[in-house]
């Protein structure tokens, strides 16, 4: 591949090949890997944290044995290292979610678990809190949702550009771009208020599985934020919902056996939930 975005580890290389990593991620142009010793390995376009030495917050948790990396995610341009004691370090774009300025003292224990969209960052910490970093357009300010994240998030999903989170009891909150998500349109709120079990996202749109079977979904209407066209379909009896944050449609599996699709025709398929 090409070298300038990480095709090619350079001078990483000798360290990669002693066969101690344990966590591996890649963005949109470089990678970074965790080693047993908790060590970061880092590889590729040095602006979107391929240089893990230009970090200027927690650099002191790079060589620290006793709290190794965990686990390591990235937005297109930038990366997020969770550490055993659930601290949290960032580097790369600082647009993309590479600084965590303004956040240091949340991200400095306690995280549970990280959430990347495309542009930003959500950790979920233990107290059930969520903190965001990132573009802020893009999901990296959750300030509008910020009082509904204080405690009881059960989990984050995300599309390019937006997140939402379960709240305790099924209830949904959603911030990021309105465009991809990041706010619902009052018919939908009294559908997510209340028995949310699990959500799916894609580029541009998420669809919402509640108790019972039935769907909800917001965001970009033609990348299936709108299910109107197949509405008496996905009442109820849905399994799991599938796609992606690389397309713009939604396929739902049924009890019955059926497949219900929607979005753009061009580009069905992906993940699930």
């Amino acid at each position: 591949g090409d070298s300038r975005y990480g095709g090619h580890a350079g001078e990483a290389s000798k360290l990669l090949m002693a066969g101690n990593v344990t966590a591996l991620c890649g963005n949109e142009r470089a990678f970074a890997a965790g080693t047993e010793d908790g060590r970061i390995i880092t590889w590729g376009d040095a602006s979107c944290g391929g240089d893990v030495s230009v970090i200027n917050r927690g650099r002191d948790r790079l060589k620290a044995p006793a709290d190794p990396v965990v686990a390591l995610h990235s937005t297109d341009r930038a990366f997020a290292a969770r550490t055993a004691s659930g601290c949290v370090i960032a580097w790369g774009h600082p647009e993309f979610g590479g600084d965590i300025l303004g956040c240091e003292s949340d991200l400095a224990c306690g995280v549970r678990e990280i959430f990347a969209n495309g542009c930003a960052f959500a950790a979920l910490k233990e107290s059930g809190a969520v903190i965001a970093w990132g573009d802020a357009q893009g999901g990296g300010d959750a300030a509008n949702a910020r009082p509904k994240l204080t405690r009881g998030v059960e989990s984050i999903h995300g599309t390019k550009r937006a997140f939402a989170a379960i709240l305790e009891r099924g209830a949904v909150v959603a911030w990021g771009d309105p465009t991809h998500g990041g706010s619902m349109p009052d018919c939908v709120f009294a559908d997510v208020a209340s028995g949310i079990l699990t959500i799916c996202g894609n580029s541009r749109a998420f669809a919402a599985v509640k108790a019972g079977g039935g769907i909800v979904t917001w965001g970009d209407a033609h990348s299936g934020g709108d299910s109107s066209a197949v509405r008496e379909q996905l009442q109820a009896g849905v399994l799991g919902v599938y796609g992606d944050v690389e397309s713009v449609a939604f396929a739902a599996t049924k009890a019955t056996g059926a497949l219900v699709v929607w979005g753009q025709p061009a580009a069905r398929g992906g993940g699930g939930a």
